[in-house]
């Protein structure tokens, strides 16, 4: 079953240029590396705020395998303004059990455009806000 590890990071004012020169490096070690399928170049949201880095692995096994070290997911690396968002994306099923919730969720409701995604514990998802209604993205 494939594997996607994205993870967003947010570059402080004057450092976007390096950062995504760095993620063009680890894309080229990664490439190399058993079990990846394939690493993206990083994409940049439509207001500039945000890189995105995403790779493609044969399974979450292959990732796990790869030697890859995260960084605490609380920590701010020095050239950015807040922690990295990572998603780690398992292929849909189509049929079988649902795997065990991991008691999060991610709003497809509009957000403000500070580009952070909504997080719910539990999984449950309420009505946006007045106030997130007014902002212009939707997390999809």
């Amino acid at each position: 079953m494939s594997f996607i590890f994205m993870v967003f990071h947010w570059p402080e004012e004057g450092h976007r240029d390096t950062l995504a020169q760095s993620m063009r490096e680890m894309r080229d070690v990664l490439a190399g590396t058993p079990g990846c399928v394939a690493v993206e170049p990083p994409y940049l949201t439509e207001d500039g705020a945000c890189l995105v880095g995403i790779s493609k692995w044969e399974s979450r096994q292959a990732f796990s395998a790869s030697g890859i070290t995260l960084r605490p997911a609380d920590e701010i690396v020095e050239g950015e303004t807040r922690p990295r968002l990572r998603f780690f994306l398992e292929e849909a099923q189509a049929a079988g059990p649902r795997p065990p919730s991991t008691g999060w969720a991610v709003t497809s409701a509009p957000v403000r455009t500070t580009g952070r995604a909504k997080l719910v514990p539990g999984g449950v998802l309420p009505e946006a806000t007045a106030d997130e209604a007014e902002g212009e993205g939707h997390l999809r």
